[in-house]
């Protein structure tokens, strides 16, 4: 994750998904999201929300070379770096990022699938390719289909060629949002209500 919370407001279905088929999952954020002054207290948010979704262990990054913020360029080797410790210490055999559009567009969540893609070119280099662990990227929607909720969901199903991952329950997820309490503004309020996000992801291979 990019920072605090998106866990929740964007990777929530998958999460959801995977916790259903008994698969183990943990959180990297890269960064605490300190740009207000209120890391310490976010980082204990990060872990109540994730807890509750059934993650089983979360790591918060607090590096000055990534912090949170649009203005924040964060170097593809210092968050490739990141990613390397996090999957060896997991164990982890998928890796689950945001794509080059970010969903947002907020230049840390694109940061975040550039230093995975950085990642996954020297991991090939170094191990062997069958047991490197699997890159998935968060598919960025068009705006006008990332607000049209159930619509969204149904063409999804009907038309994409992504891999999807259903929310087992979307009101837990804003369950879980609200439990990022520093964070639970009028839009994301909202978010979590009309958003696809909430209900659906789509899934593509890096």
């Amino acid at each position: 994750a990019g920072f605090l919370g998106d866990e929740t407001m964007f990777f929530g279905p998958t999460l959801q998904a995977l916790r259903s088929v008994g698969a183990r999952t943990h959180v990297l954020c890269l960064s605490n999201g300190d740009a207000d002054g209120l890391g310490a207290v976010r980082e204990k948010e990060l872990e109540t929300a994730a807890g509750f979704l059934g993650v089983e262990f979360v790591e918060v990054v607090n590096d000055l070379k990534m912090r949170d913020g649009f203005n924040e360029k964060w170097p593809e080797d210092v968050v490739a770096a990141r990613v390397e410790t996090a999957v060896r210490r997991a164990k982890a055999d998928v890796v689950l990022t945001f794509d080059s559009g970010g969903v947002s567009g907020h230049p840390n969540h694109v940061a975040a699938h550039r230093g995975v893609v950085r990642w996954r070119k020297t991991h090939t280099e170094t191990e062997v390719k069958s047991k490197n662990p699997k890159a998935w990227a968060l598919v960025t929607v068009h705006p006008a289909r990332k607000f049209t909720m159930f619509a969204d969901v149904f063409a999804s199903w009907a038309c994409e060629t992504h891999v999807l991952a259903a929310a087992t329950c979307p009101a837990d997820l804003r369950r879980a949002m609200q439990m990022h309490r520093t964070q639970w503004v009028w839009y994301r309020k909202l978010f979590v209500v009309f958003s696809r996000y909430a209900y659906v992801n789509s899934l593509r291979r890096l």
